[in-house]
């Protein structure tokens, strides 16, 4: 009996100590939502628990507090009573987003599952963002083919309903599954139709987004300027909305256009201050995309060493990741630097699996250079066939694709291969 009155009175403690927090801050309750939680779970007091668990897991993930995020949402699922199928989506999908960010695959999958089995008397709209969260595992993680087919589905349901803010989110997100796979005009001009909707419904979000993403198509061909100005209007989007990741994402595509130009110093420090960013608000995958830009700058500075370890870091990281891009990529410039050291075996093993990475996610326009690679390394390997034919393959690619700046790498090689053959005519001809 004593024990049970010293229990009412714990939990009669903590609801005063509840309702004293909620009438204290009431006119600014946000930071306190963690707080009132922790009073009302040990009250008892289960719906309230509920309601302030999911308010500060909210808060949480708006400050990248991650596994508090977690914490608190998965508490929230566990509150829901089990015939609340609209609170257990709304909660599954706030958890995901976290996971996504986190880039913990696995637990994000079994999410979109948990998703799929509670769309039965899902709402269009809840349906439409299922579709789109499913697409967007489906580009991060390479399976282009499989996320065009999504968003198709994901933009019928938008027209049907006549949703333009669903609309433009499924524009957006197949302009973004283009550009990866070398399609930069066609990405372009979804992205623009994008824009075009989002500005006349005042969507100022997504005007943003497609600015940076369009900003991205241009940097893929060498229009630098024009990339500029994107990632410029981006840059401005983002700092109006405090958005960190879209910060992130602009500094460091500057410090890619910094690289290529050859100003790598200043490309570096870019790098530098983005992987800060990420790693400042838990973005794993904005990690592993600022270690390949830092080895691909130490590699064009000649410090290999430098570039093998940010690189081994990302191939890490990218299998975590299941990200099948950055992992490839990971694996060619790994085959670059076991290159450069002289390592042909190596090289050619690295670049090989990378290959196949990029035919398997239809990666096109990375599958071109890992060709080159591969044609370089077998030219050190004396074999010429070989090397002519990954070569030849490389350039009838970048000719199709329209990308001819890009040639100049595989066609300075083929000269390479005729002089080798003793055909200086060819050669001649070719440079």
């Amino acid at each position: 009996a004593y024990e049970m009155q010293l229990q009412s009175r714990r939990r009669f403690l903590h609801l005063r100590a509840a309702d004293a927090v909620r009438v204290t801050y009431d006119n600014d309750p946000t930071p306190h939502y963690a707080e009132m939680a922790h009073h009302y779970h040990f009250g008892e007091a289960r719906d309230d628990e509920r309601t302030y668990a999911v308010l500060a897991g909210d808060h949480a993930a708006a400050e990248f507090a991650n596994d508090d995020a977690l914490r608190f949402y998965s508490r929230s699922l566990a509150l829901t009573e089990s015939d609340d199928r609209h609170e257990q989506r709304s909660l599954l999908l706030r958890r995901e987003a976290v996971f996504d960010l986190l880039g913990a695959r696995e637990q994000q999958e079994q999410d979109l599952n948990a998703l799929t089995y509670l769309e039965e008397d899902a709402l269009p709209e809840e349906r439409g963002t299922l579709l789109l969260r499913q697409t967007e595992f489906q580009r991060i993680t390479g399976d282009y083919e499989g996320a065009q087919r999504t968003v198709a589905l994901a933009l019928q349901m938008a027209d049907e309903g006549n949703d333009i803010q669903q609309k433009v989110r499924c524009l957006h997100l197949q302009g973004r599954i283009l550009w990866p796979m070398g399609q930069y005009s066609n990405a372009r001009t979804t992205l623009q139709k994008a824009q075009r909707i989002a500005a006349d419904n005042g969507l100022q979000k997504y005007v943003t987004l497609c600015n940076y993403d369009i900003g991205v198509t241009y940097q893929q061909e060498n229009r630098y300027d024009a990339a500029r100005t994107y990632f410029g209007n981006a840059q401005i989007g983002f700092e109006a909305t405090d958005d960190r990741m879209g910060l992130a994402r602009c500094t460091a595509m500057m410090g890619v256009i910094e690289n290529e130009v050859g100003r790598y110093l200043s490309a570096q420090r870019q790098y530098l201050s983005a992987l800060d960013l990420c790693e400042t608000i838990g973005w794993r995958f904005g990690v592993a995309v600022c270690l390949g830009y830092l080895c691909n700058n130490h590699f064009a500075l000649g410090d290999y060493e430098s570039a093998k370890q940010f690189n081994q870091r990302n191939i890490v990281l990218s299998r975590e990741l299941a990200d099948q891009n950055g992992l490839a990529n990971s694996l060619d410039t790994g085959g670059l630097i076991e290159f450069m050291h002289g390592h042909f075996d190596l090289a050619e093993k690295q670049c090989s699996q990378a290959l196949a990475l990029y035919q398997e996610i239809g990666a096109r326009r990375d599958e071109a250079y890992a060709l080159t690679h591969l044609g370089l390394v077998a030219i050190q390997q004396d074999d010429l066939n070989r090397a002519a034919t990954y070569l030849k393959n490389a350039v009838d690619y970048r000719t199709e694709s329209g990308e001819f700046a890009a040639r100049i790498d595989s066609l300075a090689a083929i000269a390479n291969v005729h002089a080798l053959r003793g055909e200086h005519e060819k050669s001649i001809t070719i440079v």
